[in-house]
């Protein structure tokens, strides 16, 4: 009886020992875009979305980025490092329009600098009309 109950400790630690690890580096951030929020304003009534999960033991970024139909059609997105109502630099680089939904590799130092500081970055997209950005919204946890 005592080697039954042995063998299923055994068994059970080896369960624990070999479980995958925990999503412990992975967080998730979104941003509610308007075009109020970018400098200078966007289309009137444009808005967006956009959620970022950062894995840093992976060094990945995943974005899933939408918009309203006031923004038309999107020539860029970005994450860029700036406080809000102030413009800056590019951080990360997203494939819009043609991957609305995508997972990137990314500098661990960026992922690091983003998951830091999320309010000090920023998300937009940018079309023809408004290059500099037609909406924006600062990132936020959760």
């Amino acid at each position: 009886m005592r080697a039954v109950a042995i063998a299923g400790s055994l068994a059970l630690l080896s369960l624990v020992v070999n479980a995958p690890a925990a999503q412990a580096d992975e967080k998730v951030y979104t941003a509610a875009m308007t075009a109020a929020e970018e400098t200078p304003p966007g289309p009137d009534g444009a808005t967006g979305a956009a959620t970022v999960t950062i894995d840093t033991a992976k060094n990945t970024l995943c974005y899933d980025v939408s918009w309203s139909k006031e923004v038309g059609n999107p020539t860029a997105g970005h994450i860029h490092k700036g406080k809000k109502g102030a413009p800056g630099p590019v951080v990360v680089a997203f494939s819009l329009p043609d991957k609305p939904k995508d997972c990137l590799q990314v500098d661990n130092a960026d992922l690091t600098e983003i998951a830091k500081d999320p309010d000090g970055h920023y998300v937009n997209v940018h079309n023809n009309m408004y290059p500099g950005g037609a909406v924006r919204g600062q990132l936020k946890e959760g």
